[in-house]
């Protein structure tokens, strides 16, 4: 009796062994396509609601590509979003006070000197009024900095990316952490996952 009953305990293990590791892939992969597809949507949402009326029509592209650097870049596509919310307030032809276009305000030197490496097409600097182009390039620079000061974890990166690296590195030199554009992003991302979780019910009162 006693040796039955560990042959049908094998038998269950190998069983739902077999079974998890048929559906298990599969299951995996449906669910990463969810959550793609769910934050693809609030991303969409949040542009379609916050662009200039002019630029509405482009909310599709811009949360595509956004989607799309984001996994190449390994950077969550929110944090993006609440970059350019910050940066430019949404606005895709918005000027900084040194030359800054664009959602992503970057400054041509910089952005020419991006496309180049990355052997994106550059055209000038009107080319970082286009949003998608803007976007590409920006989180281009956003991918090499987090690569080179926050390759596990962390948000220098970002510090780097407002502060640029000189500045950056002479605060680290001094052992002190440079935290408050990190902190006005963070808020922003808040917000803007608080609003996106908002909206629909929203929409159901109305």
């Amino acid at each position: 009796m006693k040796a039955l009953k560990t042959v049908v305990y094998i038998l269950f293990f190998l069983i739902a062994g077999l079974v998890a590791l048929k559906a298990g892939p599969s299951f995996s992969v449906r669910t990463g396509e969810e959550e793609h597809f769910k934050t693809r949507e609030k991303v969409f949402d949040i542009f379609r609601r916050r662009l200039p009326q002019q630029y509405t029509y482009q909310a599709g592209p811009i949360a595509n590509t956004i989607m799309a650097e984001a996994a190449k870049h390994k950077i969550d596509p929110m944090i993006i979003t609440a970059v350019i919310a910050g940066e430019s307030n949404f606005n895709p032809v918005t000027m900084g006070p040194i030359g800054e276009i664009g959602l992503m305000q970057l400054r041509p030197s910089t952005a020419k000197w991006i496309a180049s490496m990355t052997m994106q097409k550059w055209t000038g600097a009107h080319s970082l009024r286009n949003p998608v182009m803007n976007i590409r390039i920006g989180m281009a620079y956003l991918g090499y900095l987090k690569k080179r000061y926050s390759p596990r974890s962390g948000f220098l990166y970002l510090a780097a990316y407002n502060m640029g690296e000189t500045s950056l590195l002479r605060f680290l030199s001094k052992n002190i952490q440079p935290n408050i554009y990190t902190k006005h992003v963070m808020k922003n991302y808040l917000a803007l996952v608080r609003e996106v979780s908002v909206w629909p019910r929203l929409a159901e009162v109305q």
